[in-house]
């Protein structure tokens, strides 16, 4: 691939240490990397919404949510734009939004429903 092309990454970032290793050298390879990352806490709070209504945030999740609010300073960091997807946002709205990241200013979808 040519220099400065775009590279999408999808992850919950969960457990793997690897991924700044990664955009880091996809970095240095002058690729504009955009990382969509959908949060599996915020799955899990939506789902124990459903379960017990009226749940609070407890203790664990603000951790949860401050070691990952850490990791995606760090990628941002090393150049990468960075999406925080929340789950009640559609797929397509998430991509539109990644591709204005990187500056293109046309997103090609062909086919049926994403």
């Amino acid at each position: 691939m040519p220099r400065r092309s775009p590279v999408i990454i999808i992850s919950n970032l969960d457990g793997d240490p690897s991924v700044v290793e990664a955009i880091s050298e996809l970095r240095t390879l002058e690729f504009d990397v955009v990382m969509l990352t959908p949060s599996s806490i915020e799955f899990e709070l939506m789902a124990r919404k459903r379960l017990e209504a009226g749940v609070e945030r407890s203790l664990e999740y603000e951790v949860l949510r401050l070691e990952r609010d850490v990791l995606i300073q760090d990628l941002r960091g090393y150049g990468a734009s960075v999406v925080e997807w929340d789950p009640k946002v559609p797929l397509l709205a998430i991509l539109m939004s990644a591709a204005q990241s990187v500056g293109q200013t046309q997103f090609v979808h062909r086919g049926g429903d994403w």
